[in-house]
């Protein structure tokens, strides 16, 4: 049956990404909410309508939440940048752990479910092949704040889930959002490149992040942590290297370098593979290698 579904973040990449497909593949009545770049939006229809949301203001929260009176709440919009959450934790906290507690308990309060975009950066990175059922050790402020909101979402009791999502990567609207873009499109001006070697991830199909999102709106009891990722795990360097590969790029343009080398403003874990075994049988699906869908890309 059709629902209302408020997706908040509707002008980033990955709540972007969802309002484009839940709009034009499913029934449902899309409220595609935004603050910033409201002109990213796709144009309203019968089925997909705008919203203003101002995440730092507690009233606009509210306003939104009763007056889309969603069935379903996709909360995507966060301050996602390492950086500027590390030098501004306060603010971090604000937009990414006190917003999310807000909808959280809405959602509790008036029997809605959500699905929470968190981060893959939750998990510590000194091994491989993370799980759900391994603990939570964030070693920057952006990781720390996406952990205690979904802490905060389990302390309120809604139905909801929290998707640790990796490295996603894939087309945009605007064509430079996506890390597979921005490499791509440094590589055409014959731009120098430098990349980890020693950090490593399972980078995410954007369609199969899209998905996977869809498959978990039917789903009545959400699970409350949930993986994911793509198949492949390699270092930020070979991911570029792959993207090169993919498009007839000078790999020689990418060079390496290590953690230690670069003095970063806010710590990265080094190993972020994640395993999905759950959600490959929650959802029956699987997800899309590497190789497969550079090429797809490359094509388009």
């Amino acid at each position: 049956m059709p629902s209302r579904i408020l997706i908040t973040g509707a002008s980033g990449f990955l709540g972007g990404a969802v309002v484009r497909t839940l709009a034009t593949t499913t029934a449902h009545t899309i409220i595609a909410a935004a603050g910033a770049n409201a002109d990213r939006l796709p144009p309203s229809s019968p089925n997909l309508h705008h919203a203003e949301l101002q995440l730092d203001n507690p009233t606009s929260i509210d306003a939104l939440l009763a007056q889309s009176d969603p069935a379903v709440v996709i909360h995507a919009a966060a301050d996602p940048f390492l950086n500027s959450c590390q030098q501004n934790p306060d603010r971090a906290r604000l937009l990414n752990t006190d917003a999310t507690a807000r909808i959280a308990y809405f959602c509790a309060e008036n029997n809605r479910r959500l699905i929470f975009f968190s981060t893959d950066q939750v998990y510590a990175g000194d091994r491989s092949w993370w799980k759900e059922s391994d603990p939570a050790q964030p070693i920057n402020t952006y990781a720390e704040t996406k952990h205690n909101a979904e802490l905060a979402i389990a302390d309120s009791g809604a139905n909801a889930a929290s998707l640790r999502i990796a490295l996603t990567y894939g087309p945009s609207p605007s064509g430079d959002r996506s890390p597979t873009e921005q490499i791509a499109g440094q590589l055409r001006a014959g731009q120098h490149l430098k990349r980890f070697a020693d950090e490593f991830r399972t980078p995410l199909y954007v369609e199969d992040f899209c998905q996977a999102v869809a498959r978990l709106i039917e789903i009545e009891a959400l699970p409350p942590i949930l993986n994911l990722a793509g198949p492949d795990r390699l270092s930020r360097a070979d991911f570029a290297r792959a993207i090169a590969r993919a498009h007839g790029f000078d790999e020689s343009l990418i060079t390496e370098e290590l953690h230690n080398d670069v003095e970063l403003i806010a710590p990265r874990p080094k190993d972020l593979s994640l395993n999905t075994s759950l959600a490959q049988s929650t959802l029956n699906m699987t997800f899309t290698p590497l190789a497969r869908a550079l090429s797809t890309l490359a094509q388009h």
